[in-house]
């Protein structure tokens, strides 16, 4: 397809890669993409998957490796899905992804893969960028507006936050 606002982004966990970028799909809708790799580069499973979450775009994808499991955070910019929480513009949601590829549940007792990252949900959120701390935590930091105009905003997750059951 022809390249929608992208991003591109490279991620390693354990022995897995992650390379996620934006693409035009069908019907001109952007869309995100990401292939999953072994240690060397080689590809697994089919290949490029597309991200499906809802009937909106998506672009500008980021992604980092977990530390203490073999996985992946990706967030990436959302618009145009009236059953998502930011209705007033376009969000950023994360998914988080096992070495496979497959979306982990955040939150099991509702069934929900991906959720909302910004909290404030006034104008556009974009351009969603991620990284892994020292002490595994996820730190994401995009463009966005709240009550005080527009700048750089920030969010952490520790692992057990996400997972509490987890152990």
């Amino acid at each position: 397809g022809v390249p929608a606002r992208t991003g591109i982004s490279l991620a390693k966990s354990g022995e897995r890669l992650i390379a996620t970028w934006g693409d035009r799909g069908p019907g001109g809708s952007d869309r995100v993409v990401f292939r999953m790799m072994d240690a060397d580069g080689q590809v697994i499973d089919d290949g490029q998957r597309v991200l499906v979450t809802g009937p909106g775009g998506q672009r500008s994808p980021s992604a980092t490796g977990l530390v203490h499991r073999e996985g992946f955070a990706l967030a990436w910019e959302a618009d145009g899905d009236p059953s998502h929480e930011d209705t007033s513009d376009s969000g950023v949601r994360m998914v988080l992804l096992d070495g496979h590829g497959e979306a982990l549940f955040a939150n099991s007792a509702c069934g929900a893969e991906d959720f909302q990252l910004n909290e404030e949900h006034l104008g556009a959120q974009n351009f969603p960028a991620l990284t892994t701390l020292l002490d595994g935590s996820v730190l994401a930091t995009w463009a966005g507006n709240d009550i005080s105009g527009s700048g750089v905003r920030t969010r952490s997750f520790r692992l057990q936050d996400l997972f509490p059951i987890e152990r």
